[in-house]
């Protein structure tokens, strides 16, 4: 007797005829599911199959047995049961050469089996799809009404769950002053080191803003900075995608006059950037061109706005910064550069090339890395900005440790006595989070964090591909190449999602993709895994939002093209089981992680597909992997630390390699009490003043300009 569990891959048998039941006899037990309570109780039985030795056409060698696939039955040959196994998910059956084994094997019930360890009578969950979907119908107003209410209560939850929210009279002289200049309508940069409480004065800015009737819109560059006060990434505000910057400026300013982005851009009154030392130069020129494009009035007298968006509450004017919205910009530009600097060149979006200057052959225009910042831009200049630094530390509470962090914001060389004392100081840092300039030194970290957990591991297998526009872009071959030994793009090789994600259950992890901002899930996110959740894929992206193993399709541009690409992913996994792999270094089809994150949230984390456009030229050739965006958490680099508040931190400071790392590294301390720091070469790079913060010259020179000082 021959066993069988596996998906073939030989076509349908459209003409199959088995001895079954009728199609509407659908068989099947249907226990509770462990994620499914509405299921509680309720049971299909398998109605017994009788058949006799007269049934067996003439020339059968093997009868095949099907208890789960698309019709169970009795098959005497293969390519007919082969045709109900193909596609189904979790099949079941069994091959025999006596029609009583075959029999005894389909009408058996859970009670009595004893074949393949009691696996073949596991749920048949598509028996179950009628009765589950008869149910949520019946239940489904509760279920909204129970929905509405944990929604509510997330709102509130994520509102209040890291401090009370801010008002005016818990803020300091200081910060008052800043919120009465933002409040009267001034456009305002305002800046400060790290725990001077620039979040919390805006906190109480936005509020009184809003108050007054004003839309509010908060942006910054990356999801988790975005969180932290509440907002969007600039991206969303604008309505663009990461590549949109590759479109040229009279594009994107023609695509503002779409429905939604018009609306939207129409309707804002203040919008407040924060983290602006991460916005590069080009990018605040672009938003502020779309903004006026948008705002701009109708050529047509008669119609004044192509969509209606209520009363004005504030100046529209092309003419203006911003087409007359209220800029609110905050941040440090003693902290971290904008990434990847002039990528695209800002009249015609083609990639620039490197020539000791960013250069764009079409334009014939060159940028310099000094002009990164956004405050080196002639939109920064037309906004004509109040400039507020506020200088009180809120976040420590130690003067030496204060000073300290000053002394490196201002790019000047601690003494050999803050050296000493930062190197020897009691402390307590039990379970600290280490932080390490380097990617490879925070792999080494997690993978020794990893190695400690005895529970068993899944890897979860990344699915690369490269859609080419090969005559618009023959350049771009390189990227369709693989690596002989992983199998994995070579342009995908440097990809944020691991090619092989290693999870055990215990295990420290981080998000590495905007989930879900509403519920604090944003890139940066930190949380455990707790388990792995079991899923059906034949009901992942299901319409019904209220199903226990929901996936929502993606949303927006290419939405369609990411859920394909996720459909894929769940194939390749598929394949990897099938292909023989071990139960506990296999990828599981049946599975996915579930985290339980820092704010409380649990959530079963899916594949996300990111894409990247590539080329000069529409269409563009789209390069993109399919992971689950995860990364162990035991460390992290510094330059996904900004914006945190650590308790117990642990730095490796030996092979910082930019001058702003040293300073966002150590103020991501409350205080000398939970920081320790590590070094081997008596803190040289404290030592070297061209690598430390406030050290680069556009900075220190912006910075006199607008505060004073030497």
């Amino acid at each position: 007797m021959t066993t069988g569990h596996t998906r073939p891959s030989q076509n349908h048998n459209a003409n199959c005829s088995p001895q079954n039941l009728p199609l509407d006899r659908v068989p099947g037990v249907i226990h509770e599911r462990e994620d499914t309570p509405e299921l509680e109780g309720f049971m299909v039985t398998r109605p017994s199959l009788e058949l006799s030795p007269s049934d067996i056409p003439a020339g059968t060698k093997k009868i095949y047995a099907v208890r789960h696939g698309h019709k169970p039955g009795i098959y005497f040959q293969w390519s007919e049961a082969q045709a109900q196994l193909e596609g189904y998910f979790n099949n079941r059956f069994q091959s025999f050469k006596q029609l009583d084994d075959a029999l005894d094997y389909y009408n058996h019930t859970p009670a009595a089996c004893t074949y393949q360890n009691g696996s073949c009578c596991q749920p048949d969950l598509r028996a179950a799809e009628q009765a589950r979907d008869e149910w949520r119908r019946r239940n489904r107003q509760q279920t909204s009404e129970e929905a509405a209410g944990a929604d509510e209560d997330m709102i509130k939850k994520v509102g209040s769950e890291v401090r009370p929210k801010p008002k005016r009279e818990d803020l300091c002289e200081e910060q008052k002053k800043l919120v009465d200049v933002i409040t009267s309508g001034r456009n305002t940069f305002y800046t400060g080191s790290a725990g001077t409480g620039k979040s919390t004065a805006l906190g109480v800015a936005v509020a009184e803003l809003r108050a007054k009737g004003l839309e509010v819109a908060i942006v910054a560059p990356t999801g988790i900075a975005a969180l932290n006060v509440g907002g969007e990434t600039y991206y969303t505000w604008a309505g663009w995608l990461p590549d949109s910057k590759k479109k040229p400026i009279e594009r994107l300013m023609s695509e503002a006059h779409s429905e939604k982005r018009w609306k939207r851009l129409n309707q804002t009154d203040v919008l407040v950037i924060d983290e602006i030392s991460m916005l590069e130069n080009h990018q605040f020129e672009r938003l502020d061109q779309v903004s006026r494009s948008a705002r701009a009035p109708s050529k047509d007298p008669g119609n004044p706005g192509k969509y209606h968006v209520g009363p004005q509450r504030s100046v529209h004017d092309p003419a203006l910064p911003f087409g007359g919205i209220q800029v609110i910009v905050t941040g440090d530009f003693c902290q971290l550069p904008p990434v990847l600097p002039f990528a695209t060149c800002y009249p015609c979006g083609r990639e620039l090339s490197e020539r000791g200057e960013k250069y764009c052959s079409h334009c014939r225009h060159g940028f310099q890395k000094d002009d990164q910042w956004a405050f080196r831009s002639a939109a920064w200049e037309a906004c004509d900005f109040v400039n507020i630094e506020l200088t009180e530390i809120h976040r420590q509470s130690d003067p030496a440790f204060i000073d300290i962090l000053r002394t490196l914001r201002s790019g000047s060389l601690p003494s050999a006595k803050q050296r000493a004392l930062l190197l020897d100081h009691d402390s307590n840092t039990v379970d600290a989070v280490k932080l390490f300039p380097t990617n490879r030194e925070a792999d080494a970290e997690n993978e020794k964090g990893l190695a400690a957990i005895s529970h068993p591991k899944r890897t979860f297998y990344c699915h690369d591909r490269f859609d080419w526009q090969e005559r618009l872009h023959p350049h771009l071959k390189s990227k369709s190449y693989r690596n002989n030994e992983t199998g994995v793009l070579r342009g995908c090789e440097d990809h944020r999602y691991l090619a092989e994600l290693v999870m055990k259950v215990g295990m420290l992890v981080m998000l590495v993709a905007n989930v879900d901002l509403e519920q604090g899930l944003a890139n940066g996110t930190q949380g455990k895994l707790i388990s792995f959740k079991k899923y059906d894929p034949r009901r992942l992206q299901s319409r019904n939002e209220h199903a226990p193993d929901y996936w929502p399709k993606t949303g927006g541009e290419g939405g369609k093209y990411r859920d394909l690409r996720a459909q894929e992913w769940i194939g390749k996994q598929d394949a990897v089981e099938a292909g023989g792999a071990e139960e506990e270094d296999a990828c599981q089809l049946k599975y996915l992680p579930q985290v339980r994150f820092q704010n409380g949230k649990v959530r079963t984390i899916y594949p996300v597909c990111q894409v990247s456009a590539l080329g000069d030229d529409e269409p563009y050739s789209l390069l993109s992997r399919t992971q689950i965006p995860l990364l162990p958490a035991w460390a992290i680099t510094i330059h996904k630390s900004q914006g945190m508040t650590l308790d117990k931190v642990l730095i490796n400071l030996d092979r910082s390699f930019e001058r702003e790392m040293v300073y966002v590294a150590l103020s991501r301390a409350r205080g000398l009490q939970g920081l320790k720091i590590e070094s081997r070469d008596d803190l040289r790079v404290l030592q070297e003043g061209g690598r430390l913060a406030g050290g680069n010259a556009e900075v220190k020179a912006f910075m006199r300009r607008c505060f004073g000082g030497g």
